[in-house]
């Protein structure tokens, strides 16, 4: 089955809207960082994929759907678990998508509305994803829609824990500075406890879920972590709605005290919590 003929059978790739206001801009911020994101985000979520991976039944499926691909960095591992399925890719932001290899067929669309028809696939993957929806059970339930009976959903979001001095240091000195919050701040309160997660997919009609915690910890160099959180996410929003000299100010500032901090103030500890679940067979 070629990959055009898999997206036919599918549906007609991205029909219907393309979601809200807030998938809009949010789409436009990941457009101008997906470089950079590749380079240094990326790999840092990848670390927790395998974990959720190993736990759906990817050997079994024909069709999977990975719901906020992005870059498209676990499409090969996707594609590695599952050797004779069709991978589709679907994201909101072109500019992240058009990085992710052409192998695999990749679709535009918002994961509130995705141009799928009922039942059309055996797996879906929403990995660092739900928390981005202005409606997390809303994206549940659309994903549910598109996944067949006894269909398996698998889910990464960040947990509550974490720690990274170099970021509170700079999160500090930004509201030393007055600026405002992040315009697409995530949704995390809703989906950084197993339980909650759980409760999720219940409201959103799945059945045997199960949730669990787990970690990622990476360390980096001070210039690679400015380059990192200045250059794409919630840091990199919050300081462009500064002028352009309170800006200069606070960057100045928060240079000054990262290069005070010890090496181990750039390792970053953050707990993550994965969750899979099924579609009810009837």
């Amino acid at each position: 089955m070629t990959s055009r003929q898999s997206r036919r059978e599918l549906g007609p790739p991205g029909v219907g809207p393309h979601g809200s206001t807030w998938g809009r801009m949010l789409a436009r911020h990941y457009d101008s960082e997906a470089a950079l994101y590749e380079e240094l985000w990326a790999p840092v979520l990848a670390l927790a994929s395998k974990e959720l991976l190993n736990s759906l039944p990817l050997k079994e499926a024909d069709r999977i759907v990975d719901v906020g691909s992005g870059v498209g960095t676990l499409l090969p591992a996707i594609q590695k678990g599952a050797p004779q399925a069709t991978v589709i890719a679907v994201d909101r932001s072109p500019g992240m998508l058009q990085r992710a290899s052409p192998v695999f067929a990749r679709v535009i669309m918002d994961a509130t509305a995705l141009g799928f028809r009922p039942g059309a696939f055996d797996v879906a993957i929403m990995t660092f994803v739900l928390f981005h929806l202005s409606d997390p059970l809303h994206g549940l339930k659309e994903t549910r829609r598109v996944l067949k009976r006894g269909g398996a959903i698998g889910t990464i979001t960040w947990g509550k824990a974490a720690t990274c001095p170099a970021l509170g240091a700079l999160a500090s000195r930004l509201d030393m500075h007055h600026a405002h919050p992040d315009p697409c701040p995530p949704q995390h309160e809703l989906i950084n406890d197993p339980a909650e997660i759980v409760e999720l997919f219940k409201a959103a009609g799945f059945a045997a879920e199960r949730a669990w915690g787990g970690w990622i910890e990476h360390e980096e160099s001070r210039d690679t972590f400015l380059r990192r959180v200045t250059g794409s996410g919630p840091i990199k929003r919050r300081l462009e709605l500064l002028s352009p000299e309170a800006r200069r100010y606070c960057l100045r500032g928060a240079d000054e005290d990262l290069a005070k901090m010890p090496p181990e103030g750039f390792q970053t500890r953050r707990q993550v919590v994965f969750a899979t679940a099924r579609v009810p067979d009837s």
